[in-house]
Order: C-alpha cells, then sequence, then structure tokens
C-alpha cells in the first residue's frame, strides 16, 4: 500500500520537473524538443493519479 504513494509522489514530483524546466528554465534543449517534455509530464501525471487512487483502494 505505502509503495503506491511513494510512486505517486515520485512521479508527480517528475512531471512538476519536466513542467518547471520546459516553461520556467527553459534550457536550450527544452526549447528545441517539439512536445516530448509536455506528454511525458501528462503521462507522468496520470500514472501519479492513478497509483494514488489504487493505493487507496488497497487500503
Amino acid at each position: 500500500m505505502i509503495i503506491y504513494f511513494g510512486l505517486a509522489g515520485a512521479a508527480l514530483l517528475m512531471s512538476i520537473s519536466l513542467l518547471v524546466t520546459k516553461f520556467i528554465l527553459k534550457p536550450k534543449r527544452a526549447r528545441r524538443d517539439r512536445g516530448a517534455y509536455v506528454t511525458f509530464a501528462a503521462v507522468s501525471f496520470f500514472a501519479a493519479i492513478f497509483s494514488f487512487m489504487l493505493g487507496l483502494v488497497s487500503s
């Protein structure tokens, strides 16, 4: 049960980190990409939501 919440937190932190890198820090590599940062952040965010819900259900 606790592993689901840990996975949710890690996925949420990674998605926030990717969005901060893309839209706030704006390194050259992030400016050149064609949506990979945002797409991976969205997938990671949905994984965080799903694993959090799975943790709630399994308790």
